[in-house]
C-alpha cells in the first residue's frame, strides 16, 4: 500500500479530523490490533462478536498512525 497522509484518509472516508497531524504518513492498515503494523492506520469496526472500538488503547499502543472510528472516543 503506498503511503498516504491522515488528510487523504479523511477525505477518502468522508469524515473529519478530531486530533492528531493530517500531515502523517499512513503506511498500510488493519482492522485487527494483533497484525497492526506501526504507522499504519486502524479502522475500528463493529462486527457480530466484537466492536473494534474497544481496542483503540491497544492500536496506540501498536503505533498506529491513525484510527478511523465510527464514534469519537473519549478525550
Amino acid at each position: 500500500m503506498p503511503a498516504l497522509s491522515v488528510a487523504e484518509i479523511v477525505e477518502a472516508t468522508g469524515g473529519r479530523l478530531l486530533r492528531g497531524d493530517p500531515r502523517a504518513s499512513v503506511r498500510g492498515a488493519s482492522i485487527d490490533t494483533r497484525t497492526l503494523e506501526p504507522d499504519a492506520a486502524f479502522f475500528a469496526l463493529r462486527g457480530e462478536r466484537t466492536d473494534g472500538h474497544r481496542f483503540l488503547a491497544e492500536a496506540a499502543r501498536a503505533g498506529a498512525a491513525a484510527a478511523v472510528v465510527r464514534t469519537e472516543p473519549a478525550p
